[in-house]
């Protein structure tokens, strides 16, 4: 089955209930987990996750979700030299583009593994991942 990488605007929708995509991202989520469909994220992610919601009362539950997902429901790639090197290579010659350094390691992780994948509507990177809609950032990709 392909899986699923789920980036940082996805899982801050479903760890804050008050996010607008809170509802439609826990619908998605719950129908990816029920079919089976293996999710991938990073360490990278995490950390863009946890400085996000970082605040007092949204801590608990942030640290709580984190540690669910450690433990066994998304495999989670961790932070490299190379991970971040790579990562820092595609920001720097991509100087025309508003992605962050957390989404240049996303699409590095992607591109690593050859098959197709669309990123905000407009950016096509190769990789065996599709993704879901799960926030405004993750965008529906068609599993080829």
């Amino acid at each position: 089955m392909i899986p699923v990488f789920v980036d940082t605007a996805a899982w801050i929708a479903l760890i804050n209930v008050r996010d607008a995509l809170h509802v439609r991202a826990q619908s998605v989520y719950d129908g990816l987990v029920q079919q089976r469909v293996p999710l991938v994220t990073s360490d990278f992610v995490l950390l863009e996750v946890a400085d996000a919601l970082g605040a007092p009362f949204l801590r608990p539950y942030t640290i709580a979700f984190i540690n669910r997902l450690r433990r066994d429901v998304v495999e989670i790639v961790p932070l490299s030299e190379e991970l971040m090197r790579k990562g820092w290579s595609l920001y720097s010659q991509r100087a025309d583009k508003e992605w962050g350094l957390t989404d240049c390691t996303s699409f590095v992780i992607m591109l690593c593994n050859h098959a197709r994948s669309r990123h905000r509507g407009s950016i096509y990177i190769r990789s065996p991942f599709r993704t879901s809609r799960l926030s405004a950032f993750a965008v529906k990709g068609n599993g080829r």
